[in-house]
């Protein structure tokens, strides 16, 4: 989104993506341009605001996701540990009771 002059005057444009190329789209010029200005800088500011947000929540359920990691090794370790003394073994990803 961009001011364009064309000899004098100043022109708005917004460019979108059409298919595979970039097209500038006609807005307008004066104040019909302004307020589209204003509006599309005030989106811009919103997405900036949600892309930040959004990465610091990630951040938060990466931290999150790790402990879960930690806390599923323990629980692993435990009961392989339980298994052990009751007599099993591990045979192919799959827990069966000893025979001797």
């Amino acid at each position: 989104m961009a001011w364009e002059t064309r000899g004098t005057r100043p022109y708005y444009y917004k460019s979108r993506r059409i298919g595979n190329t970039v097209r500038k789209l006609y807005v307008g010029s004066g104040e019909v341009a302004k307020q589209a200005a204003a509006k599309d800088a005030a989106a811009k500011v919103k997405r900036a605001a949600d892309q930040t947000s959004l990465a610091e929540f990630k951040t938060r359920l990466a931290n999150v996701d790790q402990l879960a990691a930690d806390v599923d090794q323990g629980v692993r370790l435990l009961m392989e540990a339980a298994l052990l003394t009751a007599g099993f073994r591990e045979h192919r990803g799959e827990w069966r009771l000893s025979r001797d």
